[in-house]
């Protein structure tokens, strides 16, 4: 999950191959370099520690994945989007990494209160 869907998510489109390419690239590395060590911890008879060095590795990458994984919503998203489109990747970033953003107000409700407001002032300069 965190290999492709993260990062097909939260990457702007002008970066988005290279940063999936990246993910990708750190999974195939873990992958062979727990293959090396796995063959090696096996041949010398050491299975509790093939299995304690997966349990280990796996918590590591819970727990990077939690803490890089920067909270966000559609809104940040689409402050990065636009952004990283006018070439400012820098704060595209700074945008991703300073949490999610309240969605504007956009449908049947914006309206209402508009119209709620309208029929305000309407009473308003009926009064005086």
């Amino acid at each position: 999950v965190t290999t492709m869907a993260i990062s097909a998510e939260i990457f702007p489109s002008s970066v988005k191959g290279t940063g999936a390419a990246i993910s990708a690239a750190t999974g195939k590395l873990g992958a062979t370099c727990g293959s090396y060590f796995f063959a090696m911890l096996s041949e010398e008879g050491h299975v509790n520690g093939i299995f304690w060095t997966v349990t280990a590795t796996s918590g590591l990458a819970l727990l990077a994945t939690a803490a890089l994984t920067p909270a966000y919503n559609g809104a940040t998203l689409d402050l990065a989007q636009g952004l990283a489109d006018q070439g400012k990747l820098g704060e595209a970033v700074q945008a991703l990494y300073s949490g999610p953003r309240e969605q504007p107000t956009v449908g049947p409700d914006a309206n209402q209160d508009a119209d709620a407001g309208d029929m305000e002032s309407e009473r308003s300069a009926q009064r005086v």
